[in-house]
């Protein structure tokens, strides 16, 4: 099996869909993410450039946009401390999705044929809460779009800038407002990890495949907005990129996605398959990427990934198992991944919890520890 042929559920989970700003134990009312969703996912796909050989990466120019492709993802999670030592989790999505592949006449100067949407999520671990911003607009009239030289993602005044170093990837991040908003620069730790590294290629038995990279580990630095006070900032932050067609996520498959750095310069990328009614075996797999950017693959039987403890949800008493134990015997790796908090669910077109965990254990019998960030989705019959 392919490393869980997880693009579908993972796009779904996080790139598709309306996020309305949340507070811990609000409801986030979907009726009208589930409406854009069936909008646009249309069977539109005809035109559109598909995901059907090893893709040739360049960079900078995989940095940026894919307009031949129906659709593509920027996802980035981060783990900032202030100078006083506050803590602070942070995601920022960009998503881009085509509605046609040829352009059309209109007369109006608002017409377009791609919509973008774009997410902003900040954690303030101290305080206990969290908060959420979106932004949804049309690729016309300079709301949203993309900029090959240089590289610029943007959706109003949000985007991300990239460009190609001595010391490699170099972005800019902004976004929010006034009273709640990132200003970060990330400079690239490892190398990417490209989609044959990792064995990513296939999304799904007879599905649309999508070309994808990752890039585990970057440095971040910047300054954070909240409730009109700024900090200072330093961490690490993941990128995650993906260009081709997103279905809709359907049937009983459903996903969990762990993203851990570890204190000693590796990074893991664990997934796991599972029936959203509970039935059969899940399947974890996971790719470890070491300190040198050199990777290596564990499928489901060298893997123990298991729920340890479980938490009811605010809004309806969903079951989520927030702590986990992992190991990889093979690496003497022995791991509990806790949540930095509990409140963290989205209930949006496609529900989950998503947020940044701590990470503690051993790894040859010495104590290790670390952070990252997890998605857990197909929960609550959603």
């Amino acid at each position: 099996m392919r490393l869980l042929r997880w693009v579908v559920p993972f796009l779904a989970a996080i790139g598709v869909g309306l996020v309305i700003p949340m507070q811990p134990g609000s409801r986030v009312t979907s009726d009208r993410s589930r409406l854009a969703l069936e909008t646009f996912l249309g069977d539109e796909s005809a035109g559109f450039a598909k995901a059907e050989r090893p893709w040739r990466f360049s960079f900078p120019s995989d940095y940026g946009g894919h307009p031949d492709f129906r659709s593509e993802l920027w996802y980035i999670t981060g783990f900032l401390e202030d100078e006083a030592g506050k803590k602070f989790g942070v995601q920022l999505v960009f998503f881009r999705f085509g509605l046609r592949s040829s352009a059309t006449n209109r007369p109006s100067a608002w017409g377009t044929n791609q919509i973008f949407f774009a997410r902003f999520a900040l954690t303030d671990v101290a305080a206990g809460r969290s908060y959420a911003q979106e932004r949804f607009s049309r690729v016309a009239l300079d709301l949203s779009g993309m900029d090959a030289s240089p590289v610029r993602v943007w959706v109003e005044d949000w985007s991300l800038e990239a460009a190609e170093g001595r010391n490699g990837a170099h972005f800019q991040l902004r976004a929010g407002d006034r009273d709640l908003g990132i200003e970060l620069a990330l400079q690239s730790v490892k190398p990417p990890v490209l989609e044959g590294e990792a064995d990513l290629f296939e999304s799904s038995p007879g599905g649309v495949a999508f070309h994808f990279y990752l890039i585990s580990r970057l440095a971040a630095s910047g300054a954070l907005r909240l409730g009109g006070a700024a900090h200072r900032v330093r961490g690490e932050a993941w990128l995650d990129r993906a260009w081709g067609a997103v279905p809709m996520s359907q049937g009983q498959i459903a996903l969990n996605r762990f993203a851990l750095q570890l204190g000693d310069g590796r990074d893991l990328l664990c997934l796991q398959l599972r029936r959203r009614d509970g039935s059969g075996t899940p399947v974890p797999s996971c790719l470890l990427i070491r300190a040198d950017g050199a990777t290596r693959f564990f499928r489901r039987r060298e893997i123990d990934l298991e729920p340890r403890a479980h938490r009811h949800s605010n809004l309806d008493g969903t079951s989520y198992p927030l702590r986990w134990s992992l190991e990889l015997p093979a690496v003497g790796l022995e791991l509990v991944i806790n949540p930095l908090l509990d409140v963290l669910e989205l209930d949006q077109a496609t529900r989950a919890w998503s947020g940044a965990v701590e990470v503690s254990g051993r790894s040859g019998g010495v104590p290790i520890a670390g952070r990252g960030h997890v998605e857990l989705s197909g929960y609550g019959g959603s």
